[in-house]
């Protein structure tokens, strides 16, 4: 005869199978939700990785990148900000601040995890966010992925010339990420008390790059547009044309939006240097030589195909705008009107279009009447109907596309730290591509700087400032790209230089520089061959090392002898041997394409 069970005994097993029924639907729902938070980011990882592998040796090469870096690393060393100049002879121990500070201190922790393969890193993730971002916006506005895919792939191609491991990249992100939260308290998906949230962002954001002006700039746009929609709105109160959501309301009225934008305006005075800081941005701003000197300073080219792609981006959103009916228009959306033009003026520009105008398209194309005309027709551009509210807010998941997103990146971290050499994410990705930086003239260099007795001063192109800073901190250096340092008058001498051998004799004399890294074909590189006393110690395609050494084989005689630049070919002029060649994996910076020896514009005929 069985035994009836205790009524405590089938409690517990009650409980186990609640308990078990438990764990059962919390593993069905962390599978849910990893599911969907994989879906809400795969956007960003296919950008990720496709800017890692684009972005390899391409992405570095700014040479800010570096000296950038070694900011930074000093920064954190000394616990100081700098006050003076520590890298050229020619302006050492003048006034000099570190404008971006906050994103150097950053740029050094990465460094000091990863190398710069964490720079690298940071740099394609913080552009994949930014890009998947706009994906999500239009996507969630009724706009078909392929379609909404072409736009985003658009505005990439308009900005790609600026996408390097340099603290301009915040300012991409930010101008995106305050241009959407301006449209979305516009559209009434925020409340317009988010605008107080901008305070803290435009004080962080001016210590990490002057594009903080160009924010504040935008703001002060979307202030005048809502202001100018509460007059319109009381003079024509009954008026279709004005918009059903108004920013400005008893809550939150015009005396309070001024009070925001006036601590916004504020914000920038809220750093370690003081007014100092503004200061410089506007002499850079100020200066009109800066523009022909250097090249995202200048107009964009027609013969460059980032003009030919951003004037497509400017065509497609003039037509979504010049389609969008009047009565619909929001005057939001003509923000990135004024960034277009400026695109057009000033290459560093651009960029703030390209992301700005993606988001304006994502409440225009919905209202378009091309649009509507092709989703009506079955024209594969929409996925849902016109009239579907812009970026409804998604449901929230178990498992946050974020906290992927972070996983990601921490475990990509952890393998550069560790030295694990993985494809993308691993240690040694990153490359410094020794047909953009003299690479595989530092072995030469660093012997002919042992081989001196006192400081070493360097004669260099000025693209080369960053890459010696980094790779030969103990020499000084004669140029780099902090402009602001040099001012007007040392750009004009930079460019002096090149074009007048005669003086460039006497500052040579002046200056007891006994050593030259230029790059080969250059002014520079042709005049500093034709002097006598100077010794070419290394040679390739990239770069010429020469050397100033008394009764050494002097260049008229040097240039006797064959020269195949095409192979490669490492040159000694002492007959000792091919130095051994560089690492190419050392680290890499930037392009901004300074003129001087690479850009004929000032290259001496």
């Amino acid at each position: 005869m069985t035994e009836k069970p205790k009524p405590e005994d089938r409690v517990c097993s009650e409980v186990s199978v609640i308990r078990a029924f438990g764990f059962w639907s919390l593993f069905r729902i962390s599978c849910f939700g990893f599911r969907a938070s994989l879906r809400g980011v795969i956007p960003f990882l296919v950008l990720l990785i496709a800017f890692l592998s684009a972005g390899r040796s391409r992405m570095l090469h700014d040479p800010g990148t570096l000296w950038h870096t070694v900011v930074g690393e000093r920064i954190l060393a000394t616990g100081e900000l700098p006050l003076c100049d520590t890298f050229t002879f020619t302006r050492q121990g003048r006034p000099w601040i570190a404008q971006q500070w906050l994103t150097e201190c950053l740029m050094a922790l990465l460094h000091r995890i990863g190398g710069l393969d964490a720079l690298l890193l940071l740099a394609a993730a913080l552009l994949a966010a930014t890009f998947a971002m706009l994906y999500r916006r239009m996507a969630r506005a009724g706009i078909s992925p392929p379609f909404a895919a072409i736009l985003v792939a658009l505005a990439i191609a308009a900005s790609s010339h600026h996408f390097h491991a340099r603290p301009h990249l915040l300012t991409i992100a930010l101008s995106a990420c305050v241009y959407a939260m301006l449209v979305d308290i516009d559209a009434g998906r925020r409340s317009a008390m988010h605008l107080w949230r901008l305070v803290p962002i435009f004080v962080l954001w001016t210590s990490s790059h002057g594009g903080a002006m160009g924010g504040l700039f935008t703001l002060m746009l979307a202030a005048g547009a809502w202001t100018v929609s509460q007059v319109i709105g009381r003079i024509r109160a009954s008026s279709p044309s004005v918009a059903e959501h108004s920013v400005l309301s008893p809550q939150f009225s015009v005396l309070v939006l001024v009070f925001v934008l006036v601590l916004c305006l504020l914000a920038p005075l809220a750093n370690p240097y003081g007014i100092a800081l503004p200061r410089v941005w506007m002499s850079l701003m100020a200066s009109d030589l800066l523009p022909r000197i250097i090249q995202e300073h200048a107009p964009p080219s027609p013969a460059s195909s980032e003009f030919w792609m951003y004037t497509l981006l400017v065509g497609a959103y003039l037509a979504a705008l010049a389609t969008t009916g009047v009565r619909r228009i929001r005057l939001i959306w003509l923000l990135p009107l004024a960034w277009a033009v400026l695109g057009y003026t000033r290459i560093r520009h651009g960029p703030i279009f390209a992301v700005m105008a993606p988001i304006a398209l994502a409440g225009m194309l919905p209202h378009a009447r091309l649009f509507r005309g092709l989703a009506l027709a079955g024209g594969g551009i929409a996925t849902a109907p016109a009239d579907v509210p812009l970026n409804t807010a998604p449901k929230r998941r178990f498992i946050s596309s974020r906290l992927v997103v972070g996983i990601v990146l921490v475990a990509a971290l952890g393998f550069q730290h560790a030295g694990v050499r993985i494809p993308l994410i691993g240690a040694g990705w990153a490359i410094q591509d020794p047909g953009w930086w003299p690479v595989d003239a530092l072995p030469a260099l660093r012997d002919a700087l042992r081989r001196r007795d006192r400081p070493v001063r360097i004669l260099n192109d000025m693209l080369f400032g960053g890459f010696l800073v980094y790779h030969c901190p103990e020499a000084r250096i004669a140029f780099d790209d902090r402009c602001e340092l040099f001012g007007d008058a040392g750009l004009r001498e930079y460019v002096a230089l090149q074009n007048d051998a005669k003086r460039l004799r006497e500052w040579l004399a002046k200056h007891e520089v006994d050593v030259a890294l230029v790059r080969t074909g250059s002014s520079l590189d042709r005049r500093l061959r034709a002097m006598d006393g100077w010794v070419i110690e290394h040679e390739d395609a990239t770069s010429t090392l020469l050397v100033r050494e008394a009764g050494g084989l002097t260049p008229s005689v040097r240039m006797q002898q064959p020269i195949d630049i095409s192979n490669n070919v490492n040159l000694l002029c002492s007959g000792k041997g091919v130095p051994p060649r560089a690492t190419r994996a050392m680290h890499p910076s930037g392009a901004k394409a300074i003129a001087g020896g690479v850009s004929p514009r000032f290259d001496a005929k």
